[in-house]
């Protein structure tokens, strides 16, 4: 049976995307990371030949701004964001919708079999202390890892549902919300997999809450809320000031992290590399700020705002919700920006072409 162009396209889209996947998520696994290392290579010279093709279908005006992520990757050395430039072209012609499907099917199979990896002893457990408590990474990276991908699922199961609430969907993600709680206690995973439910919840009660001005007035800001905020606590913890030591605290010290990385070097205007400091930057606001510099700070912030204005413009509901719970998962955790982590980072491209967002009841509209 021949294959038509745009099905040969999704497939070989699948392979592509998937192997990166799989190697982000299998990676750390010594026993079998080498496998997933060579299909990864092998996926490089499709991931190409796709981003030459959807670079053709794309204005003017978006190749210059991905021109400019690409000297911002280059500059700060962020491997992430040439992979966000590539994977998104590479993407073009695809529906958003159709990809996250095919990414969450293949992120609970990983899940599953990560976690049976961990329980016969072949994926790592790293595990942490929190609260007096031991935290297990369940055969991830680290317990907020695992949690990370729990809550990436249930973004995916919600988006799937137009963020509207049924039965099934409530038990899984309660079920799920339990399990990361039993095993790696990852706290900011749980609560925004909860303020996701809860933002379904409204969406199926309440749905016009979204469409008042001032509710949508506040979701336009949140991002520079959320930046400025961030900095500010920052700057109160330098001073010694008592309630930012106490949100130190509640965020596991990472006001703290980034004062190992302002003593060693000043805040450039377009990044710089870090990877010599053994301390994590999981905020994705102060990550941006010290890692991609102030331009790339006040890229993020706006690509952020413009990603959820064009979602209210299009009238998007259920991609605008899965977004307001990542902007604000940035004030604790950033790996949701690794596209090859996070399917959902692939809708960006949407505001740099000004086409409408595929819309979760509507499957016919590309990007």
């Amino acid at each position: 049976m021949k294959l038509s162009k745009k099905r040969l396209h999704t497939l070989m889209f699948e392979f592509v995307y998937g192997s990166f996947f799989l190697y982000s998520l299998l990676g750390h696994i010594s026993a079998i990371e080498m496998p997933f290392r060579y299909i990864r290579y092998l996926a490089v010279p499709f991931l190409i030949m796709l981003s030459i093709q959807g670079i053709n279908k794309v204005t003017r005006q978006t190749v210059y701004l991905l021109m400019f992520i690409s000297v911002l990757s280059v500059l700060s050395k962020d491997a992430n964001l040439i992979k966000i430039v590539l994977l998104s072209l590479a993407a073009v012609g695809e529906n958003l919708r159709d990809c996250i499907k095919f990414e969450c099917k293949l992120r609970a199979v990983i899940i599953i079999g990560v976690v049976i990896l961990y329980s016969i002893g072949i994926a790592p457990d790293v595990y942490a202390w929190g609260n007096g408590e031991i935290r297990h990474s369940m055969g991830f990276t680290n317990p907020n890892t695992f949690g990370l991908a729990v809550a990436i699922l249930c973004m995916e199961f919600l988006y799937l549902s137009s963020m509207k609430i049924n039965i099934v969907n409530v038990i899984a993600i309660l079920a799920l919300c339990k399990y990361v709680d039993v095993c790696s206690k990852s706290r900011t995973a749980i609560l925004i997999i909860l303020l996701g439910l809860l933002f379904a919840t409204f969406n199926t009660v309440f749905p016009m809450v979204f469409k008042n001005v001032k509710v949508k007035t506040l979701i336009r800001i949140l991002p520079i809320l959320c930046g400025m905020i961030t900095l500010f606590l920052i700057f109160l913890f330098f001073l010694g000031n008592g309630l930012a030591v106490r949100v130190n605290a509640l965020f596991s010290g990472r006001l703290s992290f980034p004062m190992v990385y302002l003593q060693k070097w000043p805040i450039t205007l377009w990044g710089m590399d870090i990877s010599s400091v053994g301390v994590t930057l999981d905020n994705a606001y102060v990550y941006t700020w010290i890692k991609w510099g102030i331009t790339g700070f006040i890229f993020f912030i706006a690509v952020q705002t413009c990603m959820l204005k064009n979602c209210i413009a299009i009238n998007e509901v259920a991609l605008l919700l899965v977004f307001i719970c990542f902007t604000i998962y940035g004030l604790s955790e950033r790996l949701w920006m690794n596209v090859d982590y996070n399917i959902f980072v692939l809708a960006y491209l949407n505001v740099f072409l000004k086409k409408n967002i595929t819309k979760s009841e509507k499957r016919n509209n590309e990007y």
